[in-house]
């Protein structure tokens, strides 16, 4: 069975409160399969634990009311309350930058192991309510 989970905002979501750049969804729309692990926090906000070694697919969209670089992070020690683009390269697996008002886009795909951690990383507290905010992540292979 493939592993996959779908998030959107529907109408609430945020940060969380003391990962103040780590997106919370409000709606789980799917979320099937052992190979991923879903924790949604308060205070941390979502986090994607990867249980199987293999090929992934993860993508991120948001809409942003102020200029933001946004995307997706993973194994972060102790950079959830800075901007995605400040943290290190080896720790953003997509990056999109964007104007306000807009919607944007990022993916990516490739090898991930067994304990990773993902998040959907901001790059400021802007709560977005659009349906066009969505995490998608599945193990492929």
């Amino acid at each position: 069975l493939r592993s996959e989970i779908i998030l959107n905002t529907a109408g609430v979501s945020g940060t969380g409160t003391t990962s103040s750049r780590i997106k919370r969804f409000a709606n789980v729309e799917k979320s099937v399969g052992k190979a991923i692990t879903l924790i949604q926090s308060a205070t941390g906000g979502d986090t994607f634990t990867i249980n199987e070694t293999g090929i992934y697919t993860a993508s991120y969209s948001d809409f942003q009311s102020a200029a933001a670089a946004f995307g997706i992070s993973i194994n972060l020690t102790a950079e959830d309350t800075v901007n995605l683009i400040s943290i290190s390269a080896s720790n953003r697996l997509c990056v999109v930058s964007m104007p306000n008002d807009t919607t944007g886009f990022c993916q990516w795909t490739g090898e991930l192991s067994a304990g990773d951690v993902l998040r959907a990383h901001t790059g400021n507290s802007t709560t977005s309510i659009s349906l066009a905010t969505r995490f998608y992540i599945a193990k492929l292979l």
